[in-house]
């Protein structure tokens, strides 16, 4: 599961209601890919790091 939502990339895209969701299937693969290339960076895999119970939760550098 992606640390970063379809939703919160838009916001953070500054996408507006009126671009639709003509581009969420991308937009999801690239969520993945950063996300997937973060993990490889760092050695582990982030869900199992942060976020979870007893855990700290995810900086917000990483999302």
């Amino acid at each position: 599961m992606a640390i970063l939502s379809l939703s919160q990339l838009k916001e953070h895209l500054a996408f507006t209601h009126y671009i639709g969701g003509e581009d969420d299937a991308v937009l999801t693969r690239l969520i993945d890919a950063a996300q997937n290339h973060a993990e490889q960076l760092m050695g582990c895999k982030i869900e199992e790091q942060f976020g979870g119970v007893d855990q700290d939760p995810i900086p917000p550098a990483l999302v």
